[in-house]
């Protein structure tokens, strides 16, 4: 395959990857204790978020159970780097619920994880717990079903940190409030792709080895593109891509230019993640020669 061909399939790919990022959401379903007819899932629009993005969160319970659930709130321990978190819908037993019929509320006595802050979905309270604010929605028994949808905005980039979240419920035919938590590890990533700026330059004979270390990037590196010119601080729309590599290092074998004072080899690299977001020219940095004139 030549060097387009290569790289089309390199862009192919990073553009697959992005419909995966966006498209599948990340969801993972537990079971209450001591049941086999209760799920709960907690499932994000995307792993991958940029500053001021919104981040949709959906969480469902599903009851098969032959009991009513009564008693039940839901509480997410929701990173601090987000902010202006709303509730969107609030659905019990396949009907939309208004804002009245339920409770949101933000750090409400539960176990705090570090750098986050918890809220909690009031669906049901227990007799005078909440004294003049009641909830009296019961999930359904064998079809019942909640779902609540909350957003979020990211104030800032780099990995947000869900580590877990809470159900708190009662079967009808036990006389036991249940609370469980799931450490359920989840981390958002920001699309940041830092610039390379430590490019240098090696001879080695008629080669040039050229080495860097990798950017900073809260996704995953997946290639490197070279870049060469003749003119010093080019940029990568002028120059020519030479080569892709996955390593840090890239050589350029019987380059041509050394030696020859005539002509001198520059040189850039731009990385590219896997969602195929690219970084910034690196720095510049090349071979060159003089002549010497002796001449006295």
């Amino acid at each position: 395959m030549d060097r387009m061909g290569r790289m089309m399939a390199v862009s192919l790919l990073g553009i697959l990857t992005i419909l995966l990022l966006r498209g599948i959401p990340h969801a993972t379903d537990y079971v209450f204790p001591d049941t086999v007819g209760i799920s709960a899932t907690r499932a994000f629009d995307s792993t991958l978020v940029s500053e001021g993005d919104t981040l949709v969160v959906t969480v469902s319970l599903i009851n098969s159970e032959p009991d009513s659930l009564r008693n039940l709130y839901f509480a997410d321990h929701i990173p601090q780097e987000l902010f202006d978190i709303s509730t969107v819908e609030v659905w019990v037993n396949g009907v939309l619920l208004s804002d009245t019929a339920y409770i949101h509320e933000v750090g409400a006595g539960d176990e705090v994880f570090i750098g986050t802050e918890p809220h909690r979905w009031v669906i049901e309270a227990p007799p005078d717990s909440l004294g003049d604010r009641p909830c009296s929605q019961i999930i359904n028994p064998s079809t019942g079903s909640l779902q609540i949808v909350y957003t979020a905005r990211c104030t800032t980039g780099g990995r947000l940190h869900f580590p877990g979240y809470t159900w708190s419920g009662q079967l009808t035919g036990t006389n036991v409030v249940e609370t469980f938590g799931y450490n359920d590890s989840v981390l958002v990533s920001s699309d940041i792709l830092s610039t390379i700026d430590d490019l240098g330059v090696i001879l080695s004979g008629a080669d040039i080895f050229l080495f860097w270390s990798p950017p900073r990037d809260d996704v995953g590196i997946d290639h490197y593109v070279v870049f060469r010119d003749t003119f010093p601080e080019f940029d990568s729309g002028g120059g020519d891509s030479i080569g892709v590599t996955m390593d840090t290092f890239y050589v350029e074998e019987a380059a041509g230019c050394i030696g020859d004072p005539g002509t001198n080899c520059f040189y850039l690299v731009r990385a590219v993640d896997i969602t195929g977001k690219e970084s910034d020219d690196s720095n510049c940095a090349g071979e060159f020669d003089r002549y010497l004139d002796n001449a006295k």
